[in-house]
């Protein structure tokens, strides 16, 4: 029963640093200072915060607004592979996969349509890439 008590404190402690981190971001702009934040607690999924899909995707978003969209995309590629192999987060994976879009729409890599809305030929979409 100890035990528990303690984790649940450490893990309020944890979230509530988190959320502190969240406020200052908004006041400051400080996009490092978050990261190094989050990265405490994310970075490798093993973390009980982690049961949150929705937190190790701002990680990622924080990643591309302090223009480190590689490191974005790895680390999405490792949330997938964990995502994937656990039942209770495989549903979360279409939404992983969104944050990827989203950084190849913001580099123009991705196209669906032509400027006048057709489909785009086979040719054209292997200049886009």
């Amino acid at each position: 029963m100890q035990e528990n008590a303690q984790r649940d404190r450490e893990f309020t402690a944890q979230m509530e640093e988190i959320l502190a981190a969240d406020e200052e971001y908004k006041k400051d702009g400080d996009v490092a200072k978050a990261i190094s934040v989050y990265e405490k607690y994310y970075s490798d999924f093993s973390s009980p915060q982690c049961n949150s899909v929705t937190r190790c995707l701002r990680l990622a978003e924080l990643y591309v607004k302090a223009g480190k969209k590689d490191v974005a995309w790895g680390y999405l590629n490792k949330m997938l592979l964990y995502a994937i192999q656990r039942p209770n987060l495989y549903y979360d994976v279409h939404r992983i996969r969104f944050a990827q879009f989203k950084i190849l729409k913001g580099e123009k890599r991705h196209k669906s349509r032509g400027a006048e809305g057709e489909a785009i030929s086979k040719e054209s979409f292997q200049e886009a890439f």
